[in-house]
């Protein structure tokens, strides 16, 4: 979307708004991270939660960031594991 684009060009344009308050959030967290996409950069944001209940990954290094999603097996290496841990981290919590 355009308000994706805009607020991933401010951030790389130094511009703070959108992470400022990560460290507040207290509540578990799961990546998704794409070796090939988006992964290697994820790491900066996940610094910043560093008040997170947990960080949990998972990890597909030969994968880009769509083909995660759209992976003929992404019910099985994406939606289940990320049920499994909604199951066990958020839902618990509530």
């Amino acid at each position: 979307s355009i308000a994706l684009l805009r607020d991933l060009a401010c951030v790389r344009a130094g511009d703070s708004a959108l992470v400022d308050r990560l460290g507040s959030f207290r509540g578990p967290v799961l990546a998704i991270e794409a070796g090939l996409g988006f992964g290697a950069s994820m790491e900066g944001t996940l610094e910043l939660l560093s008040n997170a209940a947990s960080v949990d990954r998972l990890v597909f290094a030969e994968r880009g960031h769509v083909d995660v999603l759209l992976a003929r097996d992404e019910t099985a290496t994406v939606a289940a594991p990320t049920y499994d841990w909604l199951a066990q981290s958020v839902v618990p919590r509530m």
